[in-house]
């Protein structure tokens, strides 16, 4: 009887188990519909082959002055955090595909959670920055 108890038990644990990774499964994919992670070298293409993607460097304005990718446009994490600075962003690039990048990757995934929580659709991140 013991056995039987033990093994209902086991049952009920696989089944819960079981329903919160197809869960999570599909909020994965709900992230990855706005968050790509992307190599320098892929970001490199997407930037050579599309003429409508925008590039966000977030570091400070001395950092993309040391140095930046040509077509990146200078938009430190400040900018995001000022709330006029970020409505003029949210109505300037709405509809843009955009790729960020930072020195390691924190800043631009700060700004990509600011992003995402206004409605950006196609946001890419040079993983691990620089």
């Amino acid at each position: 009887m013991e056995k039987v108890g033990m093994k209902v038990v086991l049952c009920i644990s696989l089944i819960f188990i079981l329903s919160t990774a197809v869960k999570n499964c599909d909020r994965k994919e709900e992230i990855d519909a706005w968050f790509i992670s992307l190599s320098p070298e892929e970001a490199k293409q997407m930037i050579e082959s599309n003429q409508n993607i925008v590039v966000f460097d977030v570091r400070t304005v001395d950092e993309y002055n040391a140095g930046h990718i040509k077509e990146a446009i200078p938009m430190p994490l400040s900018k995001f955090l000022c709330k006029s600075c970020l409505q003029s962003i949210l109505d300037s690039y709405k509809d843009k595909e955009i790729i960020l990048y930072s020195n390691n990757g924190t800043l631009s995934k700060k700004v990509l959670d600011i992003l995402q929580r206004n409605g950006f659709q196609f946001v890419y991140n040079i993983n691990g920055g620089l």
